[in-house]
């Protein structure tokens, strides 16, 4: 079962240019399929546009609020905000800094986030679900993981306290 370290991801900048990410998986050629990341939020600011793809956001540290035509949406830690890649959205950090998952898929792809507490327990993996290990650690083939992503098949030990985020890539919509 393929993982990628959080660790061995390189910085890059927003495609906005106003702040930074570290990309863990991108599926396909632009417009991409499904693209997996964590940003450092420093700033308020614009979110990037991708007019081509959904999004899902979670907070895995500190708070947001996102302003957006519609209405505005305050962010708590662990939340899935699911919204169009295309709409324009702001946010004004709550706390000092915050720390994001990002999960962006093209349109007409159908994508499930959930988040775990899990401790004593295995998880299977399946065919199109993923796994990020946002707090605490898992075992895989002996060595233990932190912020790190997971994919494809295979059996994951939970021994401590953990958190996970767990993204299903179903069916595309009709």
């Amino acid at each position: 079962m393929p993982s990628i370290s959080l660790d061995h991801c390189p910085k890059t900048l927003w495609k906005n240019g106003a702040g930074v990410t570290q990309e863990l998986l991108r599926l396909g050629e632009e417009p991409f399929e499904l693209r997996f990341s964590v940003a450092q939020v420093t700033n308020d600011g614009p979110f990037s546009i991708y007019p081509e793809h959904d999004r899902v956001l979670l907070l895995l540290e500190g708070r947001l609020q996102l302003f957006r035509t519609k209405d505005n949406i305050l962010l708590n830690t662990f939340e899935p905000f699911y919204f169009s890649g295309d709409e324009v959205i702001t946010s004004k950090l709550l706390t000092g800094k915050s720390r994001d998952f990002n999960v962006i898929y093209r349109k007409g792809i159908k994508v499930e986030v959930e988040v775990l507490k899990l401790d004593n327990t295995f998880i299977v993996l399946e065919k199109n679900t993923y796994v990020y290990v946002s707090n605490g650690q898992l075992e895989y083939e002996g060595a233990f993981y932190s912020d790190a992503l997971f994919y494809d098949s295979g059996k994951i030990k939970i021994t401590t306290p953990t958190e996970i985020i767990v993204i299903r890539k179903l069916e595309k919509e009709s």
